[in-house]
Order: structure tokens, then C-alpha cells, then sequence
């Protein structure tokens, strides 16, 4: 391939990730009230429907250990925007059976959590 062909695939895949993944930005985000607060093996604390947090995207984390299951995590929309539909809150649930407790294991745990939540945003 040519380096301006490289270049100008590059610039044009740059571009589509940067329009997908930009959002409008809220002064303040809720949880709805009008929503259960259980999200699969969770419960959203009551502070977030009230005070509600400074950021785009509400995540809840937490654990389980399934021997049985296959996954390292696993994650799930919670909430939705109405004007887009685009998910606000949402959660992700580490399974410990998979962890390794190193660096290695470290940087999996992050290479997981950012494919999780990229999949799930741009769903």
C-alpha cells in the first residue's frame, strides 16, 4: 500500500471512532428514579438517583465467583438516555475464579473492562 492510501485510511478511521464516541456532555448525571435500582447482581446506591455524579457514564462495579461460568466479566446496560438511547448507566461484575492477582493479570483485567465497555456503548 501506498503511505498516502495508509494515511488517508487512517485519518478516515480516526474520524468515523472519534464521531461514534463522542457524546454530549450532561452537567450532571442521575440515576432515574423512575428505574429499579437492582441492575442484574447489583444495587445502584440511593445517592446516585439524588445527588447523582459529574461524567457521562455511571458505572457499578462488583464480583462474583462462578466457578461454572466461562467469563472473566461481564457487563450490562442499566439505563438508557431517552433522547438517544444511548446507555448512562450500567454495570460490570468481575468473576475472582478468572483473576490473576500480577501484572499480568492487572493489564487483562484493563484490556477486558475497555472492551466490555466499548462493545457495549457502541452496541
Amino acid at each position: 500500500m501506498e503511505v498516502n492510501t495508509i494515511k488517508r485510511v487512517t485519518n478516515i478511521t480516526a474520524n468515523y471512532f472519534y464521531n461514534i464516541l463522542n457524546v454530549t456532555r450532561l452537567p450532571r448525571l442521575y440515576y432515574p428514579a423512575n428505574t429499579t435500582l437492582a441492575c442484574n447482581t447489583l444495587k445502584v446506591n440511593d445517592k446516585y438517583v439524588s445527588e447523582g455524579v459529574i461524567g457521562d457514564l455511571g458505572v457499578i462495579v462488583g464480583s462474583e465467583s462462578k466457578a461454572d461460568a466461562v467469563y472473566i466479566a461481564k457487563s450490562l446496560a442499566c439505563t438508557f438516555l431517552e433522547s438517544n438511547k444511548r446507555p448512562i448507566w450500567g454495570v460490570l461484575i468481575w468473576n475472582t475464579i478468572y483473576l490473576k492477582y500480577d501484572q499480568v493479570g492487572f493489564q487483562e483485567m484493563i484490556y477486558v473492562a475497555v472492551n466490555i465497555f466499548l462493545f457495549r456503548i457502541m452496541k
